[in-house]
């Protein structure tokens, strides 16, 4: 049975703060290497996974610019929702 609970403002506000704070330190070491880190860390935790991108053919994966646009692309979207946080009606499609 799931609990419904009320998200109070101030711990909605606390929250978007600290998420904040954490991507600026993202966006420091550089959305690039981390996005490449994150993917990494995908494909050994769950490597039949990589037959969802298109880089899966590539001979050195990592190495591939299909991959390293591919996950740039995926933190700039994420950068995206944080920084509409402030905004959550706009981020709803």
């Amino acid at each position: 049975m799931d609990e419904e609970f009320e998200i109070v403002e101030t711990d909605l506000s606390k929250n978007i703060k600290l998420v904040k704070k954490s991507w600026k330190k993202v966006e420091k070491i550089g959305l690039d290497k981390c996005g490449q880190a994150l993917f990494r860390n995908l494909l050994k935790l769950a490597p039949k996974m990589l037959l969802l991108f298109s880089f899966k053919n590539e001979p050195k994966i990592y190495q591939s610019e299909n991959f390293k646009a591919h996950a740039l692309k995926v933190m700039q979207g994420i950068g995206m929702a944080v920084a509409g946080l402030d905004d959550l009606e706009k981020l709803i499609p």
